[in-house]
């Protein structure tokens, strides 16, 4: 099993199966070129994971709550994604790295094939983390407990 490690502290278990993505994948995933984002891919389970990285400023990190953030995020999500039947599922908080990690799973369709996203927030000092996971529906036992799993490996 390989790590990835992600802004220097983060770092997480690829299970076997996973490949690192390219800057040209997640490009285009993303349709923007930010280089604070990295990601693997298991193309058999139809499973990806991906980290998008910024540094807050000291008072921006001090004011700002991970509710807001988080809502942040999902007005982004809603927005791009509004002509793809787009739909938050549930929010909800799970450890992530012994830290409380806010977030929330939806829906959406994709080239005619619904899929189930989830989102999660972690802060380290003012450094901010958002894991995004995506999977085909209905989602598998399979791939839940692989989400966990990487999840569960992530430390900070």
């Amino acid at each position: 099993m390989k790590k990835l490690t992600v802004n220097g502290e983060l770092t997480l278990s690829c299970p076997d199966g996973f490949r690192e993505m390219s800057q040209e994948e997640l490009a285009k995933a993303y349709a923007d070129r930010t280089a604070k984002r990295a990601g693997i891919w298991d193309e058999t389970r139809h499973i990806i994971l991906v980290v998008q990285w910024h540094k807050a400023n000291v008072l921006l990190a001090a004011l700002t709550d991970p509710k807001s953030t988080l809502r942040g995020a999902e007005f982004r999500l809603r927005r791009l994604l509004k002509d793809s039947e787009y739909h938050k599922t549930d929010t909800f908080t799970r450890e992530i790295a012994g830290r409380d990690a806010r977030a929330f799973r939806y829906e959406y369709r994709v080239h005619g094939v619904m899929q189930e996203g989830e989102v999660y927030l972690l802060k380290k000092k003012t450094n901010v983390y958002i894991i995004y996971t995506y999977t085909r529906i209905p989602v598998t036992e399979e791939a839940r407990r692989v989400i966990g799993e990487i999840l569960n490996s992530v430390r900070l």
